[in-house]
């Protein structure tokens, strides 16, 4: 099923990533609903969130699936239970360019992405740590994290300065992304695109197998 599923989704096309965008593209009206189709189509059971809390993943069955399990402001995009009852976590980014952002979400190490671009009208997938490896991911928690202790220092500062009453604030927000020119952030000329692709395929068809 996930073999299948990942051949499918990389013969996608482009689509946008919001249902507020204007405009539909090939039929579905975004990226998730694409996705949830897609999903479908290789014999995926789509369970329906219900309320506000999130998802208690363990109440998934085998090959069945979730959309928006922590709601539609946290990741991931889906939960999937594989045939030997694995969690998969996906995540779907969609750009005008060859590649997507991730602003202060980062990049999650256990999470399929499922990338399509408009300018190539294609799709790419790749496992977070094979593009973001563990070591540079916990550099940038272990910078946040002290950049969060002089957030506290400097607010306890500013509340004691705080002659007028206004209750200043400052919060340190990460932006993590990429640079350094389409070798390094073009995901569709990318040198290790291949690589990455049968890499990921790798690791998403043996969740389908016993230990």
């Amino acid at each position: 099923m996930l073999s299948k599923f990942l051949t499918d989704i990389l013969a996608m096309p482009y689509f946008r990533n919001h249902a507020a965008a204007t405009g539909h593209v090939h039929n579905f009206a975004n990226h998730e609903e694409a996705i949830t189709s897609v999903l479908e189509k290789n014999g995926f059971t789509r369970v329906i969130k219900t309320g506000t809390d999130k998802f208690n993943t363990d109440l998934l069955s085998n090959g069945e699936f979730v959309e928006q399990p922590n709601g539609t402001h946290d990741s991931p995009d889906f939960f999937l239970k594989t045939s030997t009852g694995k969690l998969l976590a996906i995540e779907a980014k969609s750009s005008k360019k060859g590649n997507p952002l991730y602003n202060s979400g980062g990049v999650k190490s256990n999470y399929l992405y499922i990338f399509c671009s408009e300018k190539y009208n294609k799709t790419t997938i790749y496992k977070g740590s094979l593009i973001f490896p563990t070591i540079q991911q916990e550099l940038i928690k272990k910078h946040i994290e002290e950049a969060r202790k002089r957030d506290l220092i400097l607010n306890e500062k500013l509340k004691a300065l705080d002659t007028e009453h206004r209750g200043w604030k400052y919060y340190t927000r990460p932006m993590i992304n990429q640079a350094g020119g389409a070798s390094f952030t073009d995901y569709f000329k990318h040198t290790e695109r291949e690589r990455i692709e049968g890499e990921t395929i790798a690791w998403v068809t043996s969740l389908d197998t016993t230990d």
